[in-house]
């Protein structure tokens, strides 16, 4: 390779060009004629191309900025550099086309869309709130996807990741937004649980307990006779993560809180007979309910019943149809919103036994979700571990698998200990049985 490196190298030196070692390859200034370079809004006057090199046949332009987003150039054949401006602009122009192109594909799909860097790069909305998480492309056959949004924070495990090629067939804008986005949460997804596998592996490696943490999928309640008919809403739901339950009445709704906590829920405005509406309230009565996300989804668009579901607590108002893709970016700021505590703790000492050793701690507070623990065992940060919990009066004792969230260290006045989130009960009724004895420790309201 150094030797089709120096190759490359010496054909710039004859031609007379600026070059430079980067490390990797070279360098070089070009200095162009007079002529601008076309755009499909005005001439770009230009007066010198830097590239690099790529092998002895290739060059990639680094500035101008717009020349960037060319693809890699080949320059085998050009003889001087006369011949390499030429090749820059020949490519250029077939990008521009591209670029022409993919414009009249993104208005016939009814997008909108606006031109950047230079005119080399078509952006687009992609249909969320998150109004930099724009999509980025020549012709849509290659998106780039936006580190804004659902990957924001996230590594990617190849750059080639970022690149994504839509159903070259696609009859509307929504299906592109939808396929970007649905490919957006999985990345993220995936990102999620190879950093989950790495935080076990280095636990691992330095000998400390706690099992590999699995992705803790969020629960959502689906209520009403069209949400919980809607199997294409469920399934879309349940392909992005969420553990999805359905209940066809208010009186399903209230059961299944019952043995299980959910996180979330859709209603119906009209449940057959029954008013939607009214079962917000019913929903924070029930023990340990302390402020539930509700969403109401609506036949159609009607003032009156939004405004009458703010007033009573609902933190979203839809109307159908209501489509997985499109709502789910609001659906997982509403589950990550700190402000929105779901579920009551209650401070009660219950005897706890912690991990394989079994431990001994007790606990200081515990809810539908968690609990805190004080115990002098050592815990990683989202290790999971199994736990006994001795439920005082009853002469039981409750299996449940739980993450660790934080860790308190030890002080003058305060005894070390972890917060929990429960992730499964091994036992079939062991999360209805925790619900039951929460219910016995509710105050009267």
């Amino acid at each position: 390779m150094a030797g089709r490196e120096d190759l490359m190298l010496e054909r710039l030196q004859v031609m007379g060009l600026e070059v430079e070692d980067s490390g990797s390859g070279h360098v070089a200034l070009l200095p162009v004629g007079e002529e601008p370079f076309p755009g499909l809004r005005q001439p770009k006057a230009v007066k010198q191309v830097r590239f690099a090199t790529v092998g002895a046949g290739a060059i990639k332009c680094l500035e101008p900025q717009f020349l960037f987003y060319l693809p890699l150039v080949s320059v085998s054949d050009c003889s001087d550099a006369d011949d390499l401006e030429a090749r820059i602009r020949s490519a250029w122009q077939s990008h521009l086309a591209r670029v022409r192109r993919g414009h009249e594909e993104l208005e016939r799909l009814g997008i909108e869309c606006e031109l950047e860097a230079g005119d080399a790069v078509l952006s687009f909305d992609l249909g969320t709130d998150e109004s930099r998480a724009r999509g980025r492309t020549a012709d849509l056959r290659q998106v780039v996807l936006p580190t804004a949004g659902p990957l924001a924070g996230r590594a990617l495990a190849a750059p080639e990741e970022r690149l994504f090629a839509p159903e070259p067939r696609a009859d509307s804008g929504l299906d592109v937004q939808i396929a970007i986005t649905t490919r957006l949460e999985s990345l993220a997804r995936t990102a999620d649980e190879r950093e989950s596998e790495r935080r076990a592996e280095s636990a691992r490696e330095q000998g400390r307990p706690g099992r590999t943490v699995r992705q803790r999928n969020h629960r959502v309640l689906l209520v009403g006779p069209y949400l919980a008919a809607n199997i294409a809403l469920a399934e879309s739901l349940r392909m992005r993560g969420y553990e999805v339950v359905a209940a066809a009445t208010d009186g399903e709704a209230m059961d299944a809180f019952c043995s299980r906590s959910f996180e979330l829920m859709l209603v119906d405005s009209k449940l057959g007979r029954a008013d939607g509406l009214e079962l917000v309230p019913l929903i924070q009565t029930l023990a340990g309910v302390e402020r539930l996300p509700v969403v109401i989804v609506d036949e159609h668009a009607r003032p009156a019943v939004r405004d009458r579901a703010r007033q009573i607590g609902a933190v979203g108002y839809l109307t159908r149809p209501v489509d997985a893709a499109r709502i789910a970016p609001g659906l997982a700021r509403l589950l990550q919103a700190p402000r929105y505590r779901r579920y009551s703790r209650y401070a009660k000492r219950l005897a706890v036994r912690c991990g394989s050793l079994g431990t001994p701690g007790f606990s200081t507070a515990i809810g539908r979700l968690g609990m805190f623990v004080c115990t002098n065992r050592e815990s990683t940060v989202h290790a999971l571990e199994d736990y006994e919990i001795s439920l005082d009066g009853l002469g039981e004792t409750l299996r449940v698998e739980a993450e660790t969230i934080f860790a308190r260290t030890a002080s003058s006045n305060v005894q070390a200990g972890r917060g929990l989130r429960f992730h499964a009960f091994p036992d079939d009724d062991g999360e209805a049985r925790l619900i039951a004895y929460l219910k016995d420790l509710e105050p009267e309201r």
